[in-house]
């Protein structure tokens, strides 16, 4: 598929729409622009949400870099956003900006100097990525074909993201090019598939076009039935076939159906040799970042200015043309399970506790999602008539380029490290687990859970240094009093504080990095010895250790917890205890180095 994104300011507007014009005179009719009635994003819809689904459905993602492109942050999340899945990325400098150091390790196409070379550098580009219109998919990147009916689109969907997570390629969109026909389409990716997956639903059992796929993965023995609804009656020539049971499954959770399918596709498949900071726990992933800084809309202009109702393609599929409203129905469906990263008000408190974020997602086996906190120097500490003398000396710091998890360290995730290690499971105070940060674990707890995840994924998770916590609590060193806002009268938006237990991850707004839960919740373990103040403290945020008098059996703990009031959840401020201390307040969240 040549599916391609367009990310722009809308300032250019014109130059867009130009562009798009161009890829479709070469044959791209997957191409989305924002503005376009077509294919944009229709009025009263989450845009966040919506334009992350694009970025997740396409291949490639055409910037045009303006002065006013890269000044905004919309478009710097676009882009950042899509390096972080992995997405080709093809940048266009269409006046005289310096172009911003995210893109300057892409090859970038100089349009300043006429369009027309401009137009033939990009075509040459598009084709040597292989992203030939003529072609409907990439014949030696399959790994993993999915059958399904089309009226099962939305949660097949989710089952496709799962598996992409796990490294492989999964070629499960029916898009046809023009001049290519559906079966001949269907033929060749089915042919080129190294493994057949087939989805059995209540639909799925009565069409023939999913009984056609699943003859062809059990001929050449490379058939993986899963079931998804309730009492399916699975076709007799294929009873025979063990299938994976993921009727309750759900992306966000772990599920043993899922864990059994991915380990028998590990038998066929293998391991991917993708390189990945999100990785399972003996094959690294894709890339998988979310944006980098906090969307703020003062771009949206470029999407808002649509007025009309989005005209909803006709999907082709086993030879019926799914109309509108089924494409509605798909949606609502798709949304049953999928929660707006940026948090929808909840109809009520129980439904709010059971969401599950899409940001803090993990599946069996892997570690957190994590988010890239980029290089940047701040003043660390508070000033000197507001805080307390732990807190000063307030001294500048430089922090470089890492990767922070999303949310805190949950129970699920916490348990299964138990689990593979023979340790006890630490009390949850009769809250419940899952999707609650864990507490009752000591600092030593905390290093040998990243110690455990860094050997099963060869990736190095370790606890944040003090100076990396309070930098990405303040969303990237801005002088916010609390994680997200210096306003009282918000922090409930952003904070679980003054309750009387923890709360799932992710429940309220992010900070400006996307971070989640960074004040109040749980505090978290921080990788320093505890010292009583700054005096001596480094200045390049690196782990403070026995100089300048640190207690090394002591560690800082930082951000404030459920229990505390709002001065304690300030960024700045600082607490130690015992590093072999458990109480109900401590969880931790986990800090990676980024490739230099």
């Amino acid at each position: 598929m040549s599916s391609i994104f367009l990310s722009y300011s809308s300032k250019d507007n014109a130059i867009a729409a130009q562009v798009k014009a161009r890829l479709g005179q070469w044959g791209h009719q997957s191409v989305f622009l924002g503005f376009d009635p077509e294919v944009g994003i229709p009025a009263g819809r989450d845009w966040e949400k919506e334009l992350y689904a694009k970025l997740r459905e396409c291949r490639a993602v055409i910037v045009l870099c303006s002065h006013a492109s890269m000044a905004s942050r919309w478009c710097f999340a676009e882009v950042t956003h899509a390096k972080a899945l992995g997405k080709l990325v093809f940048p266009i400098k269409i006046d005289d900006v310096q172009v911003d150091s995210v893109l300057l390790e892409f090859q970038v196409i100089n349009a300043t100097a006429g369009w027309e070379k401009a137009y033939d550098h990009l075509e040459q580009l598009l084709l040597a990525a292989r992203l030939d219109p003529n072609e409907s998919f990439d014949s030696e990147r399959v790994d993993v074909f999915i059958s399904y009916a089309s009226e099962d689109k939305s949660r097949v969907q989710a089952l496709a993201y799962a598996l992409e997570q796990q490294g492989w390629l999964v070629w499960w969109e029916r898009q046809v090019s023009v001049g290519k026909s559906f079966d001949e389409v269907i033929r060749a990716a089915l042919t080129a598939a190294r493994l057949v997956v087939v989805v059995w639903t209540k639909t799925s059992v009565k069409s023939t076009w999913v009984k056609n796929e699943a003859r062809e993965g059990l001929r050449r023995g490379v058939l993986y039935p899963v079931i998804l609804d309730e009492q399916v009656k699975i076709p007799l020539e294929f009873g025979e076939v063990r299938a994976a049971q993921l009727k309750n499954w759900q992306p966000a959770q772990a599920h043993s159906g899922f864990d059994q399918l991915v380990q028998d596709i590990t038998g066929v498949l293998g391991r991917s040799s993708s390189s990945a900071i999100h990785g399972s726990s003996s094959r690294p992933l894709q890339k998988r970042f979310s944006a980098q800084r906090k969307v703020t809309f003062e771009d949206r202009g470029r999407l808002v200015g649509v007025s009309q109702a989005l005209v909803w393609p006709i999907w082709l599929g086993r030879g019926l043309r799914v109309v509108a409203f089924t494409a509605v129905i798909a949606l609502f469906l798709f949304g049953s399970w999928v929660v707006v990263r940026w948090g929808l008000t909840a109809l009520n408190a129980s439904a709010e506790a059971q969401r599950v974020s899409v940001v803090c997602q993990t599946f069996a086996g892997m570690g957190p999602e994590m988010i890239i906190v980029p290089a940047g120097s701040f003043q660390m500490g508070a000033a000197s008539d507001k805080g307390l003398p732990t807190e000063l000396p307030r001294h500048s710091v430089t922090i470089r380029t890492i990767a922070m998890s999303t949310c805190e360290v949950t129970f699920d995730e916490y348990d299964r490290f138990a689990h593979a290690t023979g340790r006890s499971l630490p009390d949850d105070g009769g809250w419940g687990r899952g999707r609650r940060p864990v507490v009752n674990v000591s600092w030593d707890d905390a290093k040998a859970y990243a110690i455990w995840l860094s050997e099963g994924t060869g990736k190095g998770y370790r606890l944040p240094t003090e100076a990396e916590w309070e930098y990405a609590a303040r969303s990237g060193g801005n002088d916010e009093t609390w994680a997200g806002t210096s306003e009282e009268g918000q922090l409930k938006e952003y904070a679980v504080y003054r309750v009387d237990r923890t709360e799932p991850v992710g429940g309220k707004k992010p900070n400006g990095l996307g971070l989640y839960d960074m004040s109040g919740n749980v505090q978290e373990w921080v990788e320093d010895c505890w010292h009583g103040d700054y005096t001596g403290a480094p200045a390049d945020g690196s782990v403070w250790q026995e100089a300048n008098g640190g207690v090394c059996s002591m560690r800082g703990v930082r951000g404030g917890s459920w229990y505390n009031k709002p001065e304690n959840l300030r960024a700045s401020n600082r607490d130690g205890d015992g590093a072999n201390h458990r109480r109900y307040t401590f969880g931790f969240r986990l800090a990676q180095d980024l490739e230099r």
